[in-house]
């Protein structure tokens, strides 16, 4: 991969897979790499604080940037987010705005 260059480790065609705490809409909406955040997103079943959203690469990867788009809707937003990692890593997110990018240092 060259200098730069991103790749989508969590799109279904790179062998990315999904679990999620629970689905209206199937989570693989959540990694299909689609910009559409009403008709395109994944929506829980319930409307519980605690939702999450498992994301298994086919291979392994150093991560450095998470993009994440939200529902139009502020009110279907999300405002907090734990990224976990297989190293153990934790990384707590405050989200602020509509699209929201982490990337570490």
């Amino acid at each position: 991969m060259s200098p730069g260059r991103r790749i989508n480790l969590a799109l279904d065609r790179n062998g990315g897979t999904c679990t999620a705490s629970d689905e209206l809409t199937p989570c693989t909406r959540a990694i299909d790499g689609l910009e559409d955040p009403v008709s395109g997103s994944w929506v829980t079943e319930r409307e519980e604080p605690q939702h999450w959203i498992r994301v298994d690469f086919a291979t392994t990867a150093v991560v450095d940037t998470v993009e994440i788009l939200q529902h139009c809707s502020q009110a279907d937003q999300a405002r907090l987010i734990q990224l976990e990692f297989s190293d153990g890593i934790t990384q707590t997110v405050i989200l602020l705005h509509f699209n929201v990018y982490f990337a570490s240092n």
